[in-house]
């Protein structure tokens, strides 16, 4: 049973941009209950791993000889398997695009305040791709899922997508540059990965006024569930 302070906790910490996007729906109570059971219940921690791997392919900063090792050096069981399913399926997609790595832009990015948490202090949402490649002549910040499951509802899906581009893509260093969201879903009947990527500029349709008034209810979604737990017995 987790205390009332490690549920605040996760409560008010916000998870990266994608999980974040997962976290969210158009209904106030649906987003509510999504936080309180995140809080309750925080889903394992696997994916870190293998998307910083995969970055440090797409750099040339890790040779083929090499992975195995890395990846049996990963102590986490589940973020082991999932290196061990989704990294074949990104070197060969990585090799069939011809794309190459961008290291000296690693970790650009930018924290963006979507509200306040119940103490007042600033709730800032962090934009950073995991990693930069160029293909045919055109930058492209990658941010990547590597879960079993693809989630995001359309909504979801329209929201992320809008954020990238009207506030990472809206830089004037990254104003040419493309936004792609690379996946590695689990095939149906099948253990093995497969690979889907989108462009966020075709699924970017919400404009600055919708995406505050999402950072308005899932900031308010905190704030109610931080007071749901703070009236409970530890």
């Amino acid at each position: 049973m987790r205390t009332k302070k490690a549920k605040i906790r996760s409560a008010q910490r916000l998870p990266s941009l994608l999980n974040w996007a997962l976290n969210n729906y158009r209904r106030f109570d649906d987003t509510v209950r999504k936080v309180r059971h995140i809080a309750e219940f925080p889903p394992p921690a696997t994916a870190g791993p293998t998307n910083e791997l995969c970055a440090k392919i797409a750099y040339g900063k890790l040779s083929p000889s090499k992975v195995a090792e890395e990846v049996a050096a990963i102590r986490v069981e589940g973020a082991r398997q999932t290196a061990q399913d989704v990294i074949p399926v990104f070197y060969r997609e990585f090799r069939r695009m011809r794309a190459s790595g961008v290291p000296e832009l690693h970790g650009s990015g930018l924290p963006v305040p979507i509200g306040r948490r119940s103490d007042g202090g600033l709730l800032l949402m962090p934009i950073t791709p995991n990693y930069f490649v160029e293909r045919d002549g055109r930058l492209i910040a990658v941010f990547q899922i590597s879960w079993t499951s693809v989630l995001l509802k359309p909504f979801q899906t329209d929201l992320l997508s809008s954020i990238i581009q009207l506030e990472f893509l809206s830089q004037a260093q990254f104003a040419n540059a493309d936004a792609e969201v690379w996946c590695f879903p689990r095939m149906k009947r099948s253990l093995a990965r497969d690979f889907s990527y989108w462009n966020v500029r075709d699924y970017a349709t919400m404009s600055r006024d919708d995406i505050q008034r999402q950072f308005r209810l899932y900031s308010e979604a905190v704030r109610n569930v931080v007071s749901y737990f703070e009236v409970q017995a530890d």
